[in-house]
This record gives C-alpha cells, sequence and structure tokens, in this order.
C-alpha cells in the first residue's frame, strides 16, 4: 500500500478551493494556532496558522511560513496531472510505502483532561482515528489520519464516516 506525496505553496485564500477539488465536499478539518485548537467536519472556512483536512481518501496538511501557506498532500490515488497546473508538485520518491492503522483517542470526558471541545466531529467524546503509517524513503514516519471512528468500530462506509455522499480526489 502506498501514498502519493505532493507540496503545494500559495495564498492562504486558494487553500479552502485548493483542499475542496482535492478532496470533495466531505472532509474532518482540525486548525490550530497559540490560542485555539478546533476539530469540525469541512469546509474549511478560514485556515488557522496550522491544520489539516482529511477524508479516507487522503490529507492535505498546511502551515503558514510567512505570507504563504506551505502544504503537504497525500493521497491514496494519484492526482490528476492537470493539478500540477495549480502549483501542485509530486514530492521526490513518491509514491511512498504505507500501512492501515489508528490512534486510539483520548476521552474527553477523563476527568483530567480540561479539554476545550465537549466531543470529536463524529459526535463522540473518545474513538479512534483511522490513519495512514506513512514512511518517507529517508526513513521518518508520520501519521495520516483518515477518519475517525467510534471506539472499536470497524471500517465504516465514507458515507457512515462523514454523514455525507462520497468524496473523492480530482
Amino acid at each position: 500500500m502506498s501514498v502519493y506525496a505532493y507540496r503545494w505553496q500559495g495564498k492562504p485564500a486558494d487553500l479552502p478551493a485548493l483542499i475542496s477539488r482535492i478532496l470533495g465536499d466531505a472532509y474532518f478539518v482540525w486548525t490550530a494556532d497559540p490560542a485555539e485548537l478546533r476539530f469540525e467536519r469541512g469546509p474549511l472556512v478560514h485556515p488557522l496558522e496550522q491544520g489539516a483536512c482529511f477524508n479516507p481518501n487522503g490529507e492535505v496538511r498546511w502551515v503558514h511560513l510567512g505570507d504563504e501557506i506551505h502544504a503537504l498532500i497525500l493521497l491514496d490515488q494519484a492526482l490528476d496531472p492537470a493539478m500540477h497546473a495549480e502549483g501542485i508538485e509530486s514530492l521526490p520518491g513518491s509514491p511512498w510505502p504505507s500501512e492501515n492503522g489508528r490512534v486510539i483517542l483520548q476521552s474527553l470526558t477523563d476527568r483530567q483532561v480540561h479539554p476545550s471541545l465537549s466531543q470529536y466531529p463524529h459526535g463522540q467524546p473518545d474513538g479512534d482515528l483511522q490513519a495512514r503509517w506513512v514512511k518517507h524513503p529517508s526513513g521518518w514516519r508520520l501519521i495520516s489520519p483518515r477518519r475517525f471512528a467510534t471506539a472499536g468500530e470497524g471500517r465504516a462506509s465514507q458515507e457512515d464516516a462523514l454523514g455525507e455522499g462520497e468524496a473523492h480526489p480530482s
């Protein structure tokens, strides 16, 4: 199993439309800056300092550097070559090897946790984050989120995961 890796650099105002063209209209969003962390369902309205949008087909994560957004795009299928005209570049060694995995989310009802949210975007205070464990050719690894799931839940359909129609890469 592999993921196709790309990079994009551009204006913050261009990021939401780019994400919709890549992931479709059904995806989860996490955004953060030093004062705030938000988890929600898409669409992305205002990108904070850093964040990610993801669904079972892939992830777009970004960070503000100066006046620009620098984004890493990880997808289960190669992008349509026409997307390269929008400034998206394939990264060296792509596709990168990956495997399915999961992260157990910390319960938001735990009294030792003082979260700023009461539930994750799938409507529960706990559960799993299903992800891809991605290995870069140089050896470093990263976790690419794909969907929230109820604790112990097997793979659900895209429709169940997001409560909307299918999403697909362009």
